[in-house]
């Protein structure tokens, strides 16, 4: 099992016998998404949000991959070996290393969105 907090994601065994660990430095958790292969963290050197830095853990617990973002995230979503990012002004789809795979332009205000099997994307709005 895992704890995370704002500057760290320990991981652990069923014991609580402490395995390994991936500390934040200076940077700060802003998002961040589970899947049954990988995880995503959201980070941000800025207290106010603005540029973030994805990083994507497998589960073994090894650094998949990493992606500097222009924006914070507004939400992250995990489908099977793929992640969705949604952003102020668009949506992307990575692999589980970070690779880009898509990308599109999409109108502002919404708020969540995910990632179906099919890879469909499914956006919500503000109310």
């Amino acid at each position: 099992f895992c704890v995370l907090s704002q500057k760290a994601l320990r991981f652990y065994t069923p014991a609580g016998k402490a395995l390994t660990s991936c500390n934040f430095g200076t940077s700060t958790l802003e998002n961040y998404e589970f899947g049954m292969d990988f995880c995503v963290v959201a980070l941000s050197k800025y207290v106010s949000g603005g540029r973030a830095d994805l990083v994507s853990l497998g589960s073994d617990w090894k650094t998949l991959g990493t992606a500097a973002l222009q924006e914070t995230p507004a939400a992250l979503c995990v489908q099977g070996k793929k992640l969705l990012v949604l952003g102020a002004s668009n949506v992307s789809v990575y692999d589980s290393a970070l690779r880009p795979q898509e990308s599109a332009d999409i109108s502002t205000g919404h708020v969540s969105a995910v990632l179906l099997p099919k890879g469909e994307v499914l956006l919500r709005r503000r109310t």
